[in-house]
């Protein structure tokens, strides 16, 4: 092995002619360029090297190495390879990369990437631009990321394909094959914070949020089956192929879910628009609107078990009371036919004979009051209903008698 790299180290000298950059000393290592002194490394470039290093190379301003390779003959056709293998109790690193900013004139400046891989034109899902392999069968994660500068990993107790120690962001969509063990915990609201800091209410404080609720569709379907991509014959990796027994489950179990466009309608704010123009819901946030409305039935059931529930009093304005079918001795409301419906509906009520005054009263689900007609007849009647001038949606229609609220239905006009 002397010999050889001798006879290169000779060919070298000949064909350069700036051979001083190349120094052989009698130790047998090899310095070039800058070197001065005994050369520590097997082969040290730019200094004098380190001697834990077989080559130690340094330079002020070039990059430090390139490899390539090119093959079409090779399973694995790799531009470089590194390996650690140690018998003691050591930290074996295969690749380390760092990217810092010596100089303070320069810090908070520039990018610093410690590893940069990438990948692509490979076979359809075959393209990994950093790839992490869990070898042996010792706990541990195959790739590891944390925001802690002093520490040097943490023990794990399970395999991990990756492990983070420290706040994870994703923009973007997160696919969870499996289940997510663990304390998931999402932002609270404070007092302060309540619908004070823009001064508009996304929630209707007049109109009780179960009966918002009421109007809006469950839906379900089924997840699309994804265009399996084919490989190609020349691929010969050893890969897995197929999904797991949640995936499969996924695509051949019913999904439930609501209707975005109408949620957006009451709730706009729980409703975000994708880039390609689709629909996705908060379905976290929707919690509290259900716990809002469990209150709000438990409170109904309340009253109905109290006496003397039918002796209503006289509501505010623009308030309404729950969607019910009560009917008192003062009078009775019944629900518009048909319904849904876009030119005209009929409402039949009962109005007393003793009845001094008589109105029905419409409301958007803002609690704003939208019409206000005189109901003349008394006894059974009805009147027609016209959705002019008024726009798709769901309304609150009350039947007020001698300024008491008799009852309040909802009604639905179609595009």
């Amino acid at each position: 092995m002397k010999k050889t790299l001798s006879h290169i180290i000779l060919v070298s000298c000949f064909a350069c002619p700036s051979f001083a950059q190349l120094k052989v000393n009698t130790n047998g290592n090899v310095a070039i360029q800058n070197a001065s002194g005994t050369p520590l490394s097997p082969l040290s470039i730019g200094n004098n090297g380190n001697s834990d290093f077989t080559i130690y190379s340094t330079h002020d301003s070039r990059n430090g190495i390139f490899s390539q390779a090119k093959s079409n003959t090779i399973q694995w056709t790799l531009g470089g390879e590194m390996k650690s293998i140690s018998d003691g109790m050591n930290f074996n690193v295969g690749l380390k990369g760092e990217a810092v900013t010596s100089n303070n004139l320069y810090k908070n400046k520039g990018r610093s990437f410690g590893v940069i891989g990438s990948a692509g034109n490979a076979t359809q899902g075959w393209n990994y631009g950093v790839y992490g392999r869990l070898a042996g069968s010792a706990n541990g994660a195959a790739v590891y990321g944390t925001t802690n500068i002093t520490e040097n990993g943490t023990q794990l107790f399970q395999r991990y394909a990756g492990y983070f120690n420290g706040d994870v962001g994703v923009n973007g969509d997160l696919t969870v094959n499996g289940n997510i063990d663990g304390v998931l915990l999402y932002e609270s609201a404070n007092l302060k914070q309540m619908e004070t800091a823009r001064g508009n209410s996304t929630t209707q404080e007049n109109v009780p949020v179960k009966d918002m609720l009421t109007g809006i569709s469950t839906i379900s379907y089924y997840k699309d089956i994804p265009v399996k991509a084919q490989a190609i014959a020349e691929d010969t990796a050893n890969v897995e192929v197929g999904k797991t027994d949640i995936e499969l489950q996924k695509l051949s179990k019913k999904h439930y879910g609501i209707s975005a466009e109408q949620l957006e309608e009451i709730f706009p704010d729980l409703v975000y628009t994708n880039t390609d123009g689709t629909k996705s819901i908060n379905y976290m946030e929707m919690i509290p609107l259900l716990i809002q409305a469990i209150n709000e039935l438990n409170t109904k059931i309340a009253e109905l078990e109290t006496p003397g529930i039918s002796k209503r009093t006289a509501p505010k304005a623009n308030e309404t009371t729950g969607l019910d079918d009560i009917t008192n001795d003062t009078g009775s409301l019944q629900q518009n036919v048909p319904n849904p419906f876009t030119g005209t509906t009929t409402i039949k009520m009962n109005i007393p004979a003793s009845a001094k005054a008589a109105m029905l009263c419409v409301y958007d689900l803002n609690g704003k009051q939208i019409k206000q007609i005189s109901i003349p007849n008394r006894g059974e009647t009805s009147l027609s209903f016209s959705a002019d001038m008024m726009s798709a949606g769901m309304y609150l229609y009350s039947l007020i008698i001698d300024s008491k609220l008799i009852c309040t239905k909802r009604m639905v006009i179609s595009d």
